[in-house]
């Protein structure tokens, strides 16, 4: 799936990251003239802002501001997923931080925000990291270096929130619309929460600097031989509560959350825009850029989500390219409709093992197949796996029951009874050597090293610390069951809609042949999901965002899809349900979908 990684995503996270960028150069404007203005003198703070503006040095930090913004923007596209994370333990919740690799991420939060707020603190007035002092000494701006230090403060806090509260998780929305109608409402409240967001960071950061901050600042001033002005100190508390650095403070956070903020949700709104995937390939070359090949892509979740979701678009409102489902190759075969129906049944069919449901086999009838014939002298013909049993009328021979005849099949001299003449006497094979028992012990320990993490596991709960780390939060195993909800809910709605559209609209029939599989797998996915939605979940997360609200309510979602999905064939194929090769169990059950419609009664 090259041209999807190498065109169409980069080409969408390059457009997130420009539209950021562009949207961020009036920010940085707004962000100047703030700082530079003056509640006594505000004429006078407007002239050197308006002055500053156009000075080198500005135009030199506004850049490298946007180049870390940019920066940013670049470490969405390696962490994100469309699967929802899920954490069965709270030590997987410490996990998904201290990952190695996401550990990285996080500290290059943590530089490119403390590199942002340097930024910031140049634009705003406050100067280089060092001033001269005392004729050639070089004195360490302090007011500089805490504006630092908080933008990496909030870098490393955005870095830890983003993967708790799982902020990479791609969440598509339920109704398509225009990027612009998506993202103009959330600008005030972005600048809002950043604005609380701030607040917040600094009740802890400025207790953490009074402490702690001797430390980082005496080693910055050992390595760049710097001194230290006592009379623009930050050790004491008057120098910590200046009024002037502590609103640069606010203006800096909320201006770094929001533009992290909205830039990740620029890089959401582009990369969960619906795709159109061809249907039928018109150019050899095409066949890899195929819906179809889409719904296959398991290398790529994000590839064959967008896959699922032009099936659920195109089944609810493209009679085009529905048509292009149902037609015929030029070998007349209706290869598209073949390779998105299989696509489909096999995720219900797996999701329907998972829930312990029954197998797709067990609905549909078979025709009874004709038994093959004997030959003449009564014994059967050989199968594809050896000689058949013997019939009941012919004889063995003597010492052999018909129960040992199965274990002389295996020997090297057999006898053939039904066959004119004697085959050479049963002689017995030689017996199958066993293993080297250097081999037997190299397998038994390696099966009792893959055992030894569970035993230690379950040694460790025992204690009360641990088991406080290792212990299963509660419904964590049935949110794993519907963490692709949302995947399943566009699999069976695309599914039936088309069938159901196939009933006006499949001029050559290949729909008819599979609705009986289609009938069966929805149908064991309802008797499934039966047993998972009788009680609402115990969970107390909050479903204020979108991402809690999935993990609460996927599994009512996906049976109220497996109903509508089943109400909507009901209605279409109510006169032809008899002639449906459906056991009569699946039959009684789809009755209850045929009763609420109003169906006629059986003959």
């Amino acid at each position: 799936m090259l041209w999807f990684s190498q065109v169409v995503f980069r080409w969408r996270t390059a457009a997130a990251t420009a539209w950021l960028l562009v949207l961020a150069v009036p920010a940085v404007l707004v962000f100047q003239l703030l700082a530079a203005c003056s509640p006594l003198h505000p004429l006078q703070g407007l002239a050197g802002c308006l002055a500053g503006l156009s000075s080198p040095r500005s135009v030199l930090f506004g850049f490298l501001y946007l180049s870390s913004l940019a920066g940013v923007c670049l470490l969405f596209p390696l962490t994100y997923t469309v699967k929802l994370p899920l954490h069965k333990t709270r030590l997987q919740i410490l996990w998904s931080v201290l990952a190695p690799r996401r550990a990285v991420v996080v500290l290059l939060y943590a530089l490119l925000g403390g590199g942002g707020a340097h930024c910031l603190a140049e634009l705003g007035g406050f100067g280089r990291l060092w001033k001269e002092c005392q004729g050639h000494e070089r004195c360490l701006n302090e007011q500089q270096w805490f504006c630092s230090l908080h933008g990496a403060f909030l870098g490393l806090c955005f870095g830890t929130s983003y993967f708790v509260d799982k902020e990479h998780f791609l969440v598509f929305p339920s109704i398509q619309q225009q990027k612009l109608f998506r993202l103009r409402g959330h600008l005030s409240s972005h600048l809002w929460e950043g604005f609380l967001w701030t607040l917040k960071g600094l009740r802890l950061f400025y207790p953490l600097y009074y402490l702690l901050g001797f430390y980082p600042r005496k080693k910055l001033m050992d390595n760049f031989e710097l001194h230290l002005r006592e009379d623009v100190s930050l050790t004491s508390l008057s120098g910590l509560l200046d009024a002037g650095l502590l609103l640069h403070l606010i203006l800096s956070g909320t201006m770094l959350h929001l533009s992290w903020g909205f830039g990740l949700r620029l890089f959401r709104a582009f990369h969960t825009e619906a795709l159109k995937f061809p249907v039928v390939a018109t150019f050899a070359g095409e066949s890899s850029r195929l819906l179809s090949t889409a719904l296959k892509s398991q290398s790529n979740p994000l590839l064959m989500y967008l896959g699922y979701l032009d099936l659920y678009q195109l089944s609810l409102h493209s009679a085009h390219r529905r048509r292009e489902i149902y037609s015929l190759n030029q070998s007349g075969q209706p290869a598209a409709w073949n390779d998105i129906n299989t696509a489909c049944l096999s995720l219900l069919t797996s999701l329907t093992t998972k829930l312990g449901g029954r197998s797709p086999e067990e609905g549909v009838v078979t025709p009874p197949t004709v038994p093959p014939s004997t030959s003449t002298n009564g014994v059967s013909p050989p199968t594809s796996k050896g000689w058949s049993d013997p019939p009941l009328g012919t004889l063995s021979p003597p010492g052999v029951t018909r129960r040992n005849v199965y274990n002389e099949r295996a020997r090297l001299w057999s006898y053939s009874p039904g066959v004119e003449g004697m085959q050479r006497p049963l002689r017995r094979g030689k017996e199958v050597p066993t293993e080297d028992t250097p081999l037997k012990k190299f397998k038994q320990m390696v099966s009792a090293m893959k055992a030894l993490p569970k035993k230690i596991s379950d040694k460790l709960k025992k204690k009360p610390f641990f088991a406080f780390f290792l212990a299963e939060l509660p419904e964590a195993a049935n949110q794993e069951l519907f963490a692709d909800c949302r995947l399943h809910v566009w699999a069976i709605t695309g599914i039936a809609e088309l069938s159901a559209a196939s009933y006006t609209e499949d001029t050559y029939g290949v729909v008819q042949r599979s609705l009986p599989k289609i009938l069966t797998a929805l149908i064991n996915l309802s008797q499934a999901l039966d047993k998972h939605v009788k009680a609402p979940l115990s969970s107390s997360k909050s479903t204020r965002n979108v991402r809690a609200a999935l993990e609460t309510n996927g599994r009512y979602a996906l049976k109220t899809a497996v109903q509508t999905a089943l109400n909507r064939l009901a209605t279409t194929f109510a006169m032809e349900r008899r002639s449906l090769q459906l056991s009569e169990d699946h039959l009684h059950y789809w009755s209850t979908f045929l009763g609420a419609v109003g169906s006629p009664p059986a003959s």
